[in-house]
């Protein structure tokens, strides 16, 4: 078998994971399972009787329901830990996935010669809070790189865990888990980026994802960065992976924790967003911008614009939300 999909769902929003999996049902390879973890106990017999009407017609779906409701970290463990794919992909209930998903997928994993590719990271449509057609990329389209050499994916990886396929075996043998209470799609991804041989960076799309604000405190995606710095130390790569890293780590400080809050139209947020990173990262962000070689390569030139004027961008968007 491929691909182990694994969703965890609430039941709680318009029973959005039926069109996840209505989705699911129209791949045009069937070389994979669903691994479905209800994390809502308290749901109602009729819509607790439509997931298992799910599961009796559906022999590709393994249906687990949690006898009091666990953490994301926890079912996503939980849906690795059943997972019989070669590779694991976490999908978001609302969240539609291409019909070619399976297939083309598979197509990667033929490629390779000695063993499976350890990452496939494939783009996405963004919908919902705001719209993108195709999330941007600066790595190379349809290639394979071999992390011991192609540093790069480091710095320009998309940091989420929803556009990738995770090789289970790796998973499992190197015990990388999500960690409890603490916001998990970055770390994660890090974690599992230090262990791993190889990536392959796919152009296709295959995903359609809602973005919605998010139940979480937002502070938490930044709140991450301490966690993977503190992870490479432990595992002694941060020194000859440092200014992949820290570009890494900035770069996502601006795009998506800057970058989503101001997308929420909450001034007196996003007011505080800015005044954290001026706060907490003003000097390092001037020892960066003079240092980092990743940073000078300019591929992510609106990053590059706001930043070697950081002080100057700050107070320009504290302004202009006054």
């Amino acid at each position: 078998m491929l691909i182990s999909f694994v969703i965890s769902t609430t039941q709680k929003e318009d029973n959005r994971v039926l069109k996840t999996l209505t989705s699911l049902d129209q791949q045009t390879s069937i070389d994979y399972e669903v691994i479905l973890i209800n994390d809502n106990p308290s749901i109602s017999k009729e819509e607790h009787d439509a997931l298992g009407a799910l599961f009796i017609k559906n022999k590709r779906l393994v249906l687990v329901d949690n006898s009091k409701p666990q953490s994301d970290a926890f079912n996503w463990n939980l849906g690795v830990s059943l997972a019989r794919g070669t590779y694991v992909v976490f999908v978001k209930e609302g969240d539609v996935l291409n019909p070619s998903t399976v297939e083309t997928i598979k197509k990667v994993s033929q490629k390779a010669t000695n063993k499976a590719v350890d990452v496939i990271q494939f783009q996405r449509k963004l919908i919902g809070l705001y719209e993108v057609e195709k999330t941007p990329s600066v790595l190379i389209e349809d290639y394979l790189y071999d992390l011991s050499e192609n540093k790069e994916v480091f710095a320009y990886v998309d940091a989420t865990i929803y556009n990738k396929a995770f090789r289970t075996s790796l998973l499992i043998d190197d015990e990388i888990k999500f960690k409890p209470r603490v916001r998990y799609d970055a770390l994660f991804l890090y974690d599992v980026l230090a262990k791993s041989d190889s990536f392959y960076n796919l152009g296709a799309n295959l995903l359609t994802n809602t973005v919605s604000i998010p139940r979480y405190s937002v502070f938490d995606v930044t709140n991450q960065w301490p966690h993977i710095l503190n992870n490479y130390r432990r595992m002694g790569i941060y020194k000859t992976m440092r200014d992949e890293i820290t570009y890494a780590q900035f770069y996502n400080l601006y795009a998506n924790f800057l970058g989503l809050i101001k997308r929420f139209k909450n001034k007196t947020l996003y007011k505080k967003a800015l005044i954290f990173v001026r706060d907490k990262y003003e000097g390092r962000i001037d020892l960066f911008v003079r240092t980092n070689p990743i940073f000078k390569e300019a591929k992510h030139s609106q990053f590059n614009g706001d930043f070697e004027n950081f002080n100057s961008f700050i107070k320009t968007e504290l302004k202009k939300n006054r």
